[in-house]
């Protein structure tokens, strides 16, 4: 009896040990889960727009380029860059996360555009360049360029910024493109 009573109480201890480990493993399943990363987790990276400029380029193998803004609609952001090239005007659409290009619009200008354009960007040197432009404009209104154009305004290079600020305004700064000279700034509402 004696020999019977040992026994079970080994079984018992035995038993209790096995639950107690049991417990303490927290029931989880031996086996390996896949967890995939949320899509709203993933920050979107951007590509820059002097990046979106020279795959425009790119693809139109060569030209001048006159205007570069970033645009956000319901499918996403996109860089639209404009491009002069011969007697063709070329407006391409680069996605800012992969740098794919979206579209390529190509039109055909006349010779009054074509002349315009052609002054406007002829023996165009800022001493300036648009990275410290640009520093000079956010210097001015805090916020993200939107939109940068180098242009010609009351006979002078200038480089023309559109800034989106933090809340939810728009702004334009001009800054002239051969001295840094900041030479206008309209918050709009």
């Amino acid at each position: 009896m004696q020999l019977i009573t040992k026994l079970l109480t080994g079984a018992i201890v035995i038993g209790g040990l096995g639950a107690s480990v049991y417990a303490l493993t927290g029931n989880e399943p031996t086996t390996p889960q896949i967890i995939e990363p949320s899509q709203k987790n993933v920050k979107a990276q951007t590509i820059t727009e002097q990046k979106a400029n020279e795959l425009a380029l790119k693809t139109t193998k060569g030209g001048i380029v006159t205007n570069t803004h970033l645009e956000e609609d319901t499918e996403g952001k996109k860089y639209e860059v404009i491009i002069v090239k011969q007697d063709k005007k070329f407006e391409v659409d680069i996605d800012a996360q992969t740098g794919n290009v979206i579209e390529i619009d190509q039109n055909l200008l006349s010779e009054g555009e074509l002349k315009v354009e052609v002054n406007n960007h002829q023996n165009v040197s800022p001493n300036i360049s648009l990275a410290h432009a640009k520093e000079l404009a956010l210097d001015q209104v805090r916020g993200t360029i939107t939109e940068a154009d180098l242009q010609y305004f009351n006979n002078r290079l200038v480089y023309n910024f559109e800034i989106s600020t933090a809340d939810h305004r728009e702004a334009e700064v001009t800054v002239d493109a051969t001295d840094g000279t900041v030479l206008k700034v309209d918050e709009l509402k």
